[in-house]
């Protein structure tokens, strides 16, 4: 399994994601993740 680095403000908004499911209050958030690729990499 290969480590894959992610950049600070990826690693900022999933810390920020986590945080709010943990707390119960990202229930009334509506929506959904959406997977792009650009130049080879993969973007969510």
């Amino acid at each position: 399994m290969d480590i894959v680095a992610h950049s600070r403000p990826a690693v900022v908004a999933y810390q920020d994601l986590l945080r709010l499911h943990l707390d119960e209050r990202a229930a009334s958030l509506i929506g959904t993740i959406e997977e792009r690729k650009r130049n080879g990499r993969t973007y969510l």
